[in-house]
């Protein structure tokens, strides 16, 4: 298409044109969406778990709000780190695909200038 070719003529949008090409746009939605209804389903099945709060000394009671802070703040924690570190490196995995992209275009030179 002589229209997408113009617009990739620089090298800032041929990466562009190589995030959409590559799906980069659509792919951490996508997975970000699975991680967030992983979460809920976890704390679904943990708000209920009265060990979890016996645990933390809350033997006779169990307060909703406890366990949300329980829940999020020792158990999702960890998990948070590592899904940071992992986004982290798909990111670069995709800025190195966009690049590998817009060098295929030919336009190695002007993405190094910008």
């Amino acid at each position: 298409n002589k229209g997408t070719l113009k617009f990739l003529s620089s090298g800032i949008n041929a990466e562009y044109g190589g995030h959409w090409y590559h799906g980069h746009v659509y792919k951490p939605m996508i997975l970000n969406q699975f991680v967030i209804l992983g979460m809920f389903y976890s704390f679904g099945i943990l708000v209920k778990n009265e060990q979890m709060l016996a645990d933390f000394g809350f033997v006779d009671e169990q307060p909703t709000l406890i366990s949300l802070f329980v829940i999020f703040q020792f158990i999702f924690s960890p998990f948070n780190q590592a899904m940071s570190a992992l986004s982290i490196y798909i990111t670069r995995c995709f800025e190195f695909q966009a690049d590998r992209f817009a060098v295929g275009l030919g336009h190695g030179e002007k993405l190094q200038s910008s």
